[in-house]
């Protein structure tokens, strides 16, 4: 039977070697103690211990399964919280109720926009639009919108006028929007025209005289 002494040198001989071999290292076989200088004796040292850790005999030992919360505490009705917050509800319905009667008594009206009349003539190698639209003021030109195409105009002149000039409808199409007779017909003869020229158009209010001019 081999020594103490054999066996802990070969087990540590073979925790070298599986060291050794799982990351690759090369170890050094001379075992020895730190050369640490010693700093003294060591001092007692004050340690904070739970109550629950200390021995169950001990006087300052807790039971901690009897001194701990329940996770869910069952609480005390409160009527008057519940009564409140009925109230509250009640009150609320009441208002709905009220506020639905108001939204449902009396006609809702929308004021229907007007189709403002237009001509056209010809201004040098330009085509000028004349939209006649003598209820707007400058208040509400910010909110009005000018939608030119190659054969279109669309103008929403909120809250009085809308106009949609699609020239590329057939004449009867645009007849049956526009009425009048064909020789009159500004959209008609404005169709027999060349494209608008949309990237070199430009439109002008002009207030005092309740008219927007387009070139194109």
């Amino acid at each position: 039977m081999k020594p103490a002494s054999c066996l802990s040198n070969t087990f540590s001989e073979l925790g070298l070697q599986r060291i050794e071999a799982q990351y690759s290292l090369l170890l050094s076989r001379q075992l020895g103690t730190p050369n640490i200088t010693s700093k003294g004796k060591l001092l007692p040292r004050n340690v904070l211990v739970p109550l629950a850790l200390y021995p169950s005999e001990h006087p300052l030992h807790e039971d901690t399964n009897n001194t701990k919360k329940p996770l869910v505490e069952e609480l005390e009705p409160r009527t008057k919280l519940v009564e409140d917050i009925s109230n509250k509800l009640k009150l609320v319905e009441e208002v709905e109720t009220k506020s639905k009667g108001i939204l449902k008594s009396g006609p809702v009206t929308t004021q229907k926009k007007e189709c403002p009349k237009f001509e056209w003539v010809k201004e040098g190698d330009k085509l000028k639009i004349t939209v006649h639209v003598p209820k707007l003021r400058s208040t509400h030109i910010p909110n009005a919108t000018l939608d030119l195409e190659s054969r279109r105009i669309i103008l929403d002149a909120a809250p009085f006028y809308s106009l949609d000039v699609d020239l590329s409808l057939s004449d009867a199409q645009i007849m049956s929007v526009s009425g009048g007779a064909s020789s009159d017909n500004p959209a008609l003869t404005l169709k027999r025209q060349r494209d608008l020229d949309v990237d070199n158009a430009t439109a002008e209010w002009h207030v005092g005289e309740g008219v927007l001019v387009i070139l194109a």
